[in-house]
């Protein structure tokens, strides 16, 4: 062989050499690829935040026998809010909140069934609870007792229930550490606002009963003083309201035994302090 052949022969040895050692290509110097088994992509992440959103503030509330689903753990809000970005019909599959940035796609919060329900813009301030129907002013969430104790002990929870949970937490304990005139009507301390509690309650309870036996409008037709007359199935006063005149008064036979209506006539109150402290100052005279 000659010495030409021979060198020429190394050169090809050294080449293949080479090419064993460092294998294919990068997969990303490589050409892509055009066929069918390429042309699906990942589908894209929904958006952490909904710009188009509102910021809700949250409040409790109990009505006593008007409150829906026997007062269970749910969330009412304004008519006008349903179906937005705060809060809508949960998306079907793995992700509730899938269609909360498509208007298109959302749909109405349905009363009596499950509903997405978010504090402000961003995701992680939403929750999936029970929805009831309508009830306070624009811009808020109103929650019931049963909804406070299921939430409440859960973590992570959303920046506004956090904060929620913790005042009504703190509240209901201070409630606790005072006399109980609920759960002990006989002390000294209790005895002249529980006397005038009973009373009301068993003064009003049986025209509660004949309101919803005769029908509301049927039972307003029938009374010739107007501030016998009631709203709302009957559970609440038609031409009695608080000073500020911003509400209707609650009746006090509306309250379920062993509830009694508030000092302002806007809640019921019981000798349970986590419910009882969904406002302090309204139950406050049952609390010594």
């Amino acid at each position: 062989m000659s010495f030409l052949k021979v060198l020429l022969s190394g050169f090809a040895f050294l080449f293949l050499a080479s090419c064993a050692e460092t294998g294919p290509a990068p997969v990303a110097d490589m050409p892509e690829s055009t066929g069918a088994d390429m042309d699906e992509t990942a589908p894209e992440a929904p958006p952490a935040s909904v710009p188009s959103a509102l910021t809700f503030d949250l409040t409790s509330y109990d009505d006593g026998r008007s409150c829906p689903g026997d007062c269970d753990a749910h969330v009412v809000f304004h008519s006008s809010h349903n179906g937005s970005a705060n809060a809508f019909a949960p998306a079907a599959g793995d992700d509730p909140l899938a269609d909360r940035a498509d208007a298109d796609a959302r749909k109405k919060c349905v009363r009596g069934e499950a509903c997405a329900i978010c504090f402000n813009t961003e995701n992680a301030s939403c929750l999936v609870t029970t929805y009831r129907g309508s009830g306070p002013p624009r811009k808020r969430f109103d929650v019931t007792p049963a909804f406070l104790k299921e939430w409440c002990g859960r973590e992570p929870l959303p920046a506004t229930l956090a904060a929620k949970c913790e005042s009504h937490m703190a509240a209901a304990a201070r409630l606790a550490a005072k006399t109980n005139c609920i759960a002990t009507p006989e002390d000294p301390a209790c005895v002249d606002a529980m006397s005038a509690a009973i009373a009301a309650k068993e003064e009003d309870t049986p025209r509660y009963n004949q309101c919803k036996a005769m029908g509301q409008s049927a039972y307003n037709a029938a009374q010739e003083d107007d501030a016998l007359k009631r709203e709302h199935g009957c559970a609440y006063w038609a031409n009695r309201r608080h000073p500020s005149d911003e509400w209707i008064l609650l009746t006090p036979g509306a309250c379920k035994e062993g509830y009694y209506v508030g000092r302002d006539g806007l809640d019921c109150c019981s000798a349970d302090p986590v419910q009882a402290a969904i406002d302090p100052l309204e139950c406050s005279p049952y609390y010594k």
